[in-house]
């Protein structure tokens, strides 16, 4: 069979050679504008390679844009079929759901999983299996863990953090799930019994790919789970669960859990008030979330119509089945395992799951079918909608996301060829960064002549002209585009290269808006204005966003704009107590995050407020998309200093690993890489430039010294102030620092270990009080809501 499939592939490939060497001679057809290869009709090659095993298909996804298309939409447009685990092996089935066939199960095919362990072809026997869209999460009887693809016969052996977890496997409660950026995602629940029938949750870790190891996650604790209920089940990535609750306000309640795997959090999720609910499962077809509820003499099966972020969910009764019927009384049970299909209306259930000896049992409102299998020693203990994926579990990339956005565009991100190419003729596409390349290395007055060719071209062009000048100052409520000479070998030291223009939206001339504050990420601007408005801005497209509060912004509010691993930018918002006071401590009242999606803020439910900041140090500093502070924090009534960061993919505050050294006044980045750098007072006399080399997800850091600068330079003191603004250039060994932040009249200074220029700007009153690193980008302010 294996060879057949070869042969197959190879006369696959040789027809289309074969075909597009006839269109590249004498047949030329018109090409389709919507992929390479579509002058073959769109039918006939879905058919073609519906009949290639998905495994070898998965080799051919990087041979063009067109065919990984076309793959996708084999895999997309195949039915889905359902798997079950009999016997502790899974096998392929299909289900006649109407039980009009005396085959109402066909086992089409057992997958085998391979035991690493064994020098045989031994397989493993399976004890649990959990499902996320095409991967299949198992747990074995010898107490392992294993991610498997068995649409590609693919594995990924998962180790636990410690021995002692193997001995309470049994307890465990593990899911499989995938984030909003489509990174893959392990849970691990580790549980404690609690009385006969109930298990308490102790412990809950994340398997993280990056470091290839598992990290413990802080929640909720207050929740119960009954013995039978422990598994759970994944709709749209995340993971559901019901289980009861023991709160004051609640006594003993039932709830409907969800873990979210791009915040990774626990919600407590509305659930209909009818009945005693106690089973999960999905629809066959559009894979909604569907529950069972328990009445007196019959069962109620509820549909999810919608699903929100924040918790509400609406709810439609499906059916109602009767618990005896023919005289025949049937068991529904907790936790039971069933499949909900929409369009005949039943609901089928493995005979473990009704306290059956029957293989299968296909209930219906006036419907009951119990179904034998042809072995009598076969029990089915499972039953699973599975759709098929070429996501690789074995390749880290594929299967967490890990690198994706360092590496490459490749044509197995067909979205990202999309959005990041040039049309180049009817169809061939010229990948972004390949253009940005080439046109790089033409002067800009040349290509002033293509910013009419089109508005990818002239935002392309504003790009490059960004890529010149990387610093913006903001210079008397006004931003500007800068490029500084940081060897100070010539007499303007400081070049401005022009103006940006923030229009007032509300004015009918082109008034000019009045900037307070500004905050950066990645190529993007969060402005506050003198009038207590908050606006982002892309100035390299001209582009704006203004943004309404909640109910109104106070000016001690704390903004930072910030970016999740999912690419998706976030505004946080913190509410302080008091009024602003530079020298004062305030510590945080309110936390609201501004969701561009649903074009409104929410707030942030976090414990975390036992920190305080000096007004002085309300600017944040963003690194990769996360934004850090450098708070005080009380402890045994003693204050420390700590640096805060706030996760926005998980939108959680985390108090990171600081350098013993002296006292930590000011945050920054370096000029080139943009490495997070602090500074450090550590004498009399002395200022320790502290940089980060590596920021781990956990807290951890690891940091070094990079320079010493002296407070007094030739008979002159200069004053570092509390959370001063500054830039450092790691090439030239020197921090560059607005006026204001040193205390002095000068417009601006560049300090080194042996050097301290000031430099003055032709116009006097003139004041510089910020200076930012700034990476251009063709993200548009507009955009972001479409994320």
């Amino acid at each position: 069979m294996m060879k057949l499939g070869s042969i197959f592939c190879s006369f696959l490939f040789f027809f289309f050679v074969y075909i597009y060497f006839l269109r590249n001679t004498e047949f030329k057809k018109p090409r389709s504008k919507k992929r390479n290869i579509e002058y073959i009709p769109d039918d006939l090659v879905v058919n073609i390679l519906s009949k290639v095993p998905l495994a070898s298909q998965a080799r051919f996804r990087s041979v063009s844009k067109g065919w990984n298309a076309l793959i996708k939409d084999v895999i997309r447009f195949e039915k889905s079929s359902q798997i079950m685990l009999i016997d502790s092996r899974v096998y392929l089935v299909s289900i006649d759901f109407l039980g009009a066939h005396d085959n109402i199960v066909n086992i089409k095919s057992q997958f085998s999983l391979k035991d690493p362990l064994s020098n045989s072809s031994k397989e493993v026997d399976i004890r649990e299996v959990f499902h996320c869209e095409g991967l299949l999460l198992c747990t074995t009887e010898d107490d392992r863990l294993v991610v498997w693809n068995p649409c590609l016969g693919e594995t990924r052996w998962i180790k636990p953090r410690s021995s002692n977890n193997l001995a309470r496997s049994t307890r465990d409660i593990y899911a499989i799930g995938k984030s909003s950026c489509n990174k893959y995602k392990i849970l691990r629940i580790a549980l404690y019994a609690l009385g006969s029938t109930n298990m308490m949750p102790h412990l809950y870790e994340i398997y993280d790919s990056t470091s290839n190891s598992w990290r413990v996650v802080d929640q909720t604790k207050d929740w119960f789970m009954p013995k039978l209920g422990r598994s759970g089940t994944c709709v749209d990535g995340n993971t559901y669960w019901l289980a009861s609750s023991n709160t004051d306000e609640q006594p003993w309640t039932y709830i409907l859990l969800r873990f979210n795997f791009s915040k990774e959090r626990f919600t407590s999720m509305y659930i209909p008030s009818s009945g005693r609910n106690f089973a999960l499962s999905v629809t066959r077809e559009a894979q909604k979330l569907c529950m069972l509820a328990s009445r007196a003499d019959h069962i109620d099966v509820w549909m999810a119509t919608k699903i929100d972020s924040t918790g509400s969910m609406s709810w439609s009764k499906f059916l109602t089945l009767k618990r005896v019927y023919n005289d025949q009384n049937r068991k529904f049970i907790t936790g039971m395992n069933f499949l909900a299909d929409e369009e005949n209306k039943v609901i089928v259930c493995p005979g473990e799951s009704m306290v059956s000896d029957r293989f299968l049992h296909i209930v219906g409102e006036d419907k009951y079918i119990q179904v034998e299998h042809h072995e009598a020693g076969f029990r089915c203990s499972l039953l699973l909608i599975y759709v098929p994926t070429l996501v690789s579990p074995s390749n880290p990339t594929r299967f967490f996301g890990v690198g994706a956005r360092k590496a490459p565009i490749t044509c197995l991100d067909e979205e990202a060829m999309e959005q990041n190419a040039f049309r180049i003729g009817s169809e061939e596409y010229l990948p972004e960064d390949l253009l940005v390349d080439i046109l790089s290395k033409v002067p800009l007055a040349s290509l002033a002549r293509f910013r009419s060719v089109s508005k990818r071209w002239k935002a392309l062009i504003s790009y490059l002209r960004f890529k010149k000048s990387s610093q913006i100052m903001l210079i008397d409520s006004r931003v500007y585009l800068v490029s500084i000479h940081l060897l100070g070998g010539q007499e303007n030291v400081v070049n401005i290269t022009s103006q940006f223009s923030l229009k007032d939206p509300l004015s009918s001339s082109s008034k000019q808006v009045n900037i307070r504050e500004v905050f950066h990420c990645q190529g993007l601007l969060l402005c506050t204005t003198e009038d207590n408005r908050l606006v982002v801005w892309n100035p390299c497209l001209d582009e704006t966003t203004w943004i309404k509060p909640r109910s109104y912004y106070e000016r001690s509010d704390i903004f930072a704009l910030g970016k999740s691993s999912c690419n998706k930018y976030k505004i946080l918002r913190i509410a302080l107590h008091g009024p602003r006071r530079a020298f004062e401590f305030m510590k945080p009242r309110l936390y609201e995050i501004y969701d561009f999606t649903y074009n409104s803020w929410r707030v942030v439910h976090d414990e975390t407020k036992d920190w305080s900041i000096l007004g002085l140090a309300r600017r944040g500093t963003c690194v990769d998309g996360n934004t850090y502070w450098l708070s005080f924090s009380s402890s045994q009534q003693l204050w420390m200093d700590i640096l805060l960061c706030f996760d926005f993919s998980t939108e959680r505050f985390t108090s990171m690993h600081i350098p013993s050294s002296g006292r930590m006044f000011a945050l920054s980045m370096t000029r080139e890489e943009q490495k997070l750098c602090m500074l450090a007072s550590v004498a009399a006399d002395d200022v320790d430039v502290w940089m980060a080399n590596k920021i781990d997800s956990t807290g951890a850091m690891s940091w070094s010294k990079f320079i010493t600068v002296k407070r007094v330079y030739n008979n002159h003191q200069w004053m570092f102030l509390t959370g001063m603004n500054y830039l450092v250039d790691e090439e030239n060994k020197v921090i560059v620092c607005p006026g204001k932040s040193l205390d002095s009249g000068r417009f601006l200074h560049i300090v080194g270990e042996d050097k301290c220029i000031q430099v003055d700007k032709h116009d006097a009153r003139s004041r510089c009080s910020l200076l930012l690193n700034y990476a251009p980008t063709l993200v548009s302010a507009s955009d972001i809501f479409k994320k």
